[in-house]
This record gives structure tokens, sequence and C-alpha cells, in this order.
């Protein structure tokens, strides 16, 4: 129990416990899935690779390296022996590049390219989504822990779980708040059920 602006805030052993847990359980699925996608500690030099690969300015005879690179990767999530699929898979989206196709212009379009074609190409399919769901960089997580510090204060301590997931989502997500239709969602809301107040 404390005191916040003269309102006295209690919250249980269990409400406590709760939130550690549900951290603990974020953290650790958090670290398992990067642990899972990336399974040894050269990270960077597999990104690099993947990189090359579904970049169709690089010419074939430049990424021989990177595409032994992704193959051994592919290797421990599963997919053996993928090094030749690799290589047709960057001869095919190089010949589009370079025949004017203008929808493979850059990596990303690539790696579209080979998700379009997984039943040709599943190893590089694999590559091509485990590329582009890489974090570059934490800004995305510690946005999503500035904004439920924002939500959850020391007031609405009792939020649960799915509420302040749902609240998070809508933020970070949601319509820019001058496009909501207010009035539309009051009406939805009073609807629902019987209200002890009813503004009019």
């Amino acid at each position: 129990m404390f005191d916040y602006e003269g309102h006295t805030i209690t919250d249980s052993v269990k409400q406590r416990t709760e939130a550690e847990s549900v951290c603990t359980q974020f953290l650790n699925n958090m670290v398992k899935s990067l642990n899972s996608r990336f399974s040894d500690n050269s990270d960077g030099s597999v990104l690099t690779a993947m990189s090359n690969l579904f970049d169709p300015s690089i010419p074939v005879t430049q990424i021989l390296s990177d595409i032994d690179t992704v193959s051994d990767y592919l290797g421990t999530v599963g997919i053996e022996g993928s090094q030749s699929e690799l290589l047709c898979f960057a001869n095919f989206a190089r010949a589009s590049h370079n025949s004017g196709n203008k929808s493979v212009t850059d990596i990303h379009s690539a790696a579209n390219l080979a998700i379009k074609n997984v039943n040709s190409y599943p190893a590089s399919a694999e590559a091509a989504k485990r590329l582009l769901v890489s974090p570059v960089s934490t800004v995305d997580c510690e946005r999503v822990f500035s904004r439920q510090n924002v939500i959850k204060t020391d007031l609405r301590n009792c939020l649960s779980v799915k509420n302040l997931e749902n609240l998070l989502k809508i933020s970070i997500e949601g319509k820019d708040c001058k496009d909501v239709d207010f009035k539309g969602i009051y009406k939805l809301w009073a609807g629902k059920k019987q209200r002890r107040i009813l503004m009019k």
C-alpha cells in the first residue's frame, strides 16, 4: 500500500506476483525466439549474408560465400543441403531484376519474390521470412515499454494483462484520434448493457 497525490493505492501480493510472472514470461519468450532464429553468435554475418543473397544489384559471383553462410545457417534450423536451391533463386532474382521487372528492385522485394515462389524455392522462402522479421534494433521494444508506462500508471495498476495488451495495440497501431468516431463508439458502448449513468 502506498500514497499517490492524496490517494491510497493498494495492491496485493497476488497482483505483484502476476505482474512479475508476466514480465518474466515475456522476456523468456523473446530470448527464446531470438535464440531459435539465430542459433549461434554470428548473427551479424548471417544477416549480412541474407541481405546480400536477396540484393538483386549484387552479382551472383560475388555472393557465393554468402550462399554458403545462409545454407549453413538453414542447416542449423533443419533445412539441409540448400546451397543449389539458394544459388538457383539468386540467379532467378537477378535475372528478373536485370530484365527490367519492376517488382524486383531491392532486398525487400526480392525476399517477397522468394516467399511468393515458396513451392519452387522453399529454403529461400524460409531465409526470406527470417530476414524480413529480424530485429534491426531494440527501438520497437523500447517504444512498447514507453507506451506501457504511459498507459499503466500508478492509478491504473489494476488493468488486466489482456486489457493492457489491447490498449497497447490501439495506442501503437490504432487510428489517429482525429479519425476516431467517438460518438459512434459511445453509442456502441452504451447499447451493450444497461448503464447506471448515461450522458445525453
